[in-house]
């Protein structure tokens, strides 16, 4: 397996992290927090998209096999 050094760099700090505030999902996210508002930066906050509808999905068509379409199927577009 081919080893990436900057995934490897990543998780070295993602684990670093980890490890500082015991594991703690609700720990990172807030010292994340504080130290956004600490940074003196502004942030922004994007008001949620509205969820779109989901594509109407057509079942699939039963493909002729190659035998059907030689043998007696309808014409190929050639012989028209």
């Amino acid at each position: 397996m081919i080893v990436d050094p900057i995934t490897e760099e990543i998780r070295m700090f993602r684990r670093a992290l980890a490890a500082q505030h015991d594991n703690d999902v609700h720990r990172i996210y807030e010292d994340l927090r504080k130290s956004e508002r600490s940074s003196g930066r502004r942030f922004l906050s994007l008001p949620k998209r509205p969820a779109r509808a989901p594509a109407s999905v057509e079942p699939p068509q039963p493909l002729a096999s190659s035998a059907e379409s030689v043998a007696g199927g309808a014409p190929s577009p050639a012989a028209q």
